[in-house]
């Protein structure tokens, strides 16, 4: 798939260190280009996901807040149209895209660090 659309990462780009993440929690880390999406990184024990942050509803971002795409249960939520997605499959379990699924972002492991590219 082209990213090109969502995201200006590289294959090779350093994504974040793996001591940048916490066990059951997302972290949003956000574009050079204001236009541009971002990424969301969710860790869980040994799961670790990357979903472009982009709502298949309407397009848009899920955090309204800047860094806030987790809500108390832990389920990711896109706060413009309150639809819930599962942090670690990418499927809308609540809201208007219901079973519709978040992007997944390609990466490999390497020297502790997450790297853009499969």
């Amino acid at each position: 798939m082209n990213y090109n659309k969502f995201t200006s990462i590289k294959n090779g780009d350093l994504i974040c260190s793996l001591d940048d993440l916490i066990d059951n929690k997302a972290i949003v880390l956000e574009e050079k280009n204001n236009y541009l999406p971002g990424l969301i990184v969710f860790k869980n024990k040994n799961i670790i996901k990357i979903w472009i942050n982009d709502c298949p509803h309407a397009n848009l971002s899920l955090d309204l807040i800047k860094g806030k795409v987790q809500s108390n249960d832990g389920k990711l939520l896109c706060a413009n149209h309150g639809a819930k997605f599962d942090p670690e499959s990418g499927i809308c379990i609540k809201g208007p895209c219901k079973k519709k699924y978040l992007t997944n972002f390609p990466f490999v492991i390497e020297n502790n660090n997450l790297i853009a590219g499969n």
